[in-house]
């Protein structure tokens, strides 16, 4: 039995290739779900979504991130560490 969700998008909000992305990964059926066919991750990362993602450089870790926490102490450097 299946529950019925409806998502609803406010469009102005989404582009649509975050509303797609997000519909084709929740899809119901596993054979239709984006990654879930015989391209699997592929399918995924040549998404458009993604484009911007060099996937190679991100296996790789030489990617800049785009966000480096301040760590002001040990605790936060722990909660930090321990998180990611």
């Amino acid at each position: 039995m299946y529950i019925h969700i409806y998502i609803i998008f406010v469009s102005f909000l989404l582009c649509r290739y975050t509303r797609d992305v997000i519909e084709r990964l929740l899809t119901r059926e596993p054979i239709e779900r984006l990654g879930c066919g015989g391209g699997s991750a592929r399918d995924v990362m040549q998404h458009s979504f993604f484009r911007t993602i060099d996937f190679q450089a991100l296996v790789a870790q030489t990617l800049t991130p785009p966000f480096i926490p301040a760590v002001d102490s040990e605790v936060r450097l722990y909660i930090y560490t321990y998180m990611y």
